[in-house]
């Protein structure tokens, strides 16, 4: 079945429900204070069926007072039905109304002359082009004039006829992925549970969905589903749906409040959006912001204005709301409740930016014109190659898809541009050479010190293409330590530094598993030479955490040490650390690292406070 929301909108004691009974039967005044006063407070609901299309018609107040009412009610319409009194003509609050609907996105609009009986038909043409020009001027089109008097009945058939033709016409498609239902009331019904009512304007919603209570972030089920008063299984976009909610207190609800499937919509604080020109708005002023059912104090800080081009801006408001991307919005002044601008949301769920508004307003630029590809680039202009894919698929679900050879995925959540990825191998391999030439005697560096080469790469940037290096062999990686493919450091020393090096590679042997320092003052030639045994494996590192030093021992000295402690606890045979220590005659800040280098490599096995010999000589 196609579902149709219409708000019927018009300046107070025109007349609105008075035609909306006496075209459903129903009485949408049912608080005691709008019957006592005669004028509409909260908006009221009732509905036509059409066959296949049922039209749901939304009563709001006409009252400039109750203005957060109507707004609530034109947000989750698809047209609206205008009323106005053929002997008043257009009003105040009808052409407030019309710029309500407009700046909420509605551009159909059904126009009715009310109260015809009371004024000649021979007056009515000058009032009716008064009210397609103040449409026109909002850019809603109105595809019909009906001159109408609910107190005769004259013309009822005839916008029942234009009422039917306009649904038939409808299609009815859901403004975002996922359920999504504003609530308008919740209460507690004897027997039932909590009831909460609103415009369905997400995906279909179906019984036993699981739901999102939103912002206060509760779970429940829909145990219930009503459309119209009808009990169904389901209910699509544009119909008006009573939902029983299971484990839910009907007093932990608030207007406002959304109903959600899907787990896509979180509250947040900030959105990012496009608004009309609008020469009162203030950067960083305060703003009152209509959305679905709900309004909220906000703070405005403007990205850009220029001239009357559109407004992009952020919304920052007090409290965490729930949004949907392309939301229309409404903003008013707090004092003078006066309506400044309003328009869609790009992003729902914004962070704060303060600098590079230029590069994140053609991000936002892209947004607007649902350009996928656009918004993938600005983001890559904006985040220095980086494309988040998750702002992607906030702002423009379901656009995502292929973004092309331009851009290199890292994984679901984030993208690279092809062009910076390149250039940051480049850099890095341009970093590494410089490395190397500062320290040729170093066989290769920590990767932190490539990140501190290379300090204003993004670090997923910096890991993506390092990776990439290391994958393509362009950079190898040993002992935690990265160089460039074919770099040979033994082939660029001097042959004063060759010399050095071969006389601390015959002090390391002789020294044997009594190590003393190899050179009297150390300096970085001498580190890099330390270095360069260890990569040429005729050294070992040891750490003594006790002592927190550095051990260096040559490699056949660790060999010869492992089969001496074979020979001298053979089969087997346990040992304490201080058994060890008199076994192969070393000191006590040597045997304890030392054993520990046996257990990583497989040398020993420990038990508690003693071990036993495995393997004597393992990869040799």
């Amino acid at each position: 079945m196609t579902h149709m929301t219409v708000a019927v909108l018009g300046h107070v004691d025109h007349g609105k429900t008075q035609l909306t009974k006496a075209l459903t039967g129903t009485e949408t005044d049912t608080l005691r204070e709008e019957k006592d006063r005669g004028l509409t407070i909260v908006p009221g609901f009732a509905h036509m069926d059409f066959g296949a299309q049922k039209l749901h018609l939304i009563d709001t107040p006409g009252h400039a007072d109750f203005i957060t009412s109507t707004a609530s009610g034109v947000s989750g319409a698809d047209a609206i039905l205008l009323v106005v009194s053929a002997v008043e003509g257009p009003e105040a609050q009808t052409l407030e109304h019309i710029r309500l609907a407009s700046l909420f996105g509605i551009r159909l609009a059904l126009v009715v002359l009310s109260k015809s009986d009371l004024r000649a038909n021979s007056d009515h043409e000058a009032t009716i082009r008064q009210i397609e020009d103040a449409l026109g001027s909002q850019d809603i089109t109105a595809v019909e004039t009906i001159i109408c008097s609910a107190e005769t009945g004259t013309g009822l058939e005839k916008l029942t006829s234009a009422l039917r033709a306009m649904v038939a016409a409808h299609t009815s498609t859901p403004r975002c992925n996922g359920g999504f239902l504003p609530i308008d009331r919740a209460f507690s019904s004897p027997g039932i549970g909590t009831i909460v009512t609103g415009t369905s304007i997400g995906d279909v919603l179906s019984m036993d969905d699981e739901v999102m209570l939103s912002p206060a972030g509760k779970t429940s089920r829909i145990r219930g589903l009503q459309v119209s008063g009808e009990t169904k299984s389901c209910a699509g976009p544009g119909a008006r749906v009573a939902i029983n909610l299971a484990g839910i207190d009907a007093s932990a609800i608030r207007k406002g409040d959304i109903v959600s499937t899907g787990g896509a919509f979180s509250p947040t604080r900030r959105c990012d959006v496009v608004l009309r020109p609008s020469a009162d708005l203030k950067h960083m002023g305060q703003v009152m912001v209509l959305h679905g059912t709900a309004h909220a104090p906000a703070r405005v800080r403007l990205y850009h204005r220029s001239g009357n081009r559109s407004i992009y801006a952020q919304l920052e408001f007090q409290k965490p709301q729930v949004f949907h991307p392309g939301q229309r919005l409404v903003l008013r002044q707090p004092a003078s409740r006066v309506t400044l601008t309003g328009g869609p949301i790009l992003d729902p769920n914004a962070s704060l930016k303060t600098r590079q508004k230029t590069l994140h307003i053609a991000v936002l630029e892209s947004i607007a014109t649902r350009d996928v590809l656009a918004m993938a680039h600005t983001l890559a202009d904006r985040d220095h190659g980086l494309v988040d894919l998750s702002a992607i698929s906030r702002c423009l679900p379901q656009q995502l898809a292929q973004l092309g050879e331009d851009f290199d995925r890292i994984d679901s959540e984030i993208a690279i541009r092809v062009k910076e990825r390149a250039g940051a191998e480049a850099a890095l391999r341009d970093a590494l050479q410089k490395l190397h030439a500062s320290r040729p005697a170093r066989p290769g560096f920590e990767v932190s010190d490539l990140k501190q080469a290379q300090r204003d790469l993004p670090s997923p940037i910096f890991d993506y293409a390092l990776n990439r290096l290391l994958q393509s062999d362009q950079v190898t990686k040993h002992a935690d330590r990265i160089a460039l493919s074919g770099y040979d450091p033994v082939a660029t020393l001097s042959a004063e530094h060759l010399a050095l090096f071969q006389a601390a590679a015959d002090k390391l042997q002789k020294m044997g598993v009594r190590p003393v320092p190899l050179f009297a003052e150390p300096d970085k030639l001498q580190d890099d030479l330390v270095e360069l045994l260890v990569w040429t494996r005729q050294a070992i590192k040891l750490y003594n955490h006790g002592l927190k030093q550095t051990l260096l021992l040559s490699a056949d000295a660790v060999l010869i040490a492992a089969r001496a402690l074979a020979r001298a606890f053979p089969a087997g045979q346990e040992f304490t650390t201080g058994a060890a220590r008199t076994a192969l005659d070393t000191n006590r800040k040597t045997i304890v690292p030392l054993l520990e280098h046996f257990d990583r490599t497989g040398v020993t096995v420990r038990n508690g406070d003693v071990r036993r010999v495995t393997d004597p000589s393992p990869g040799r």
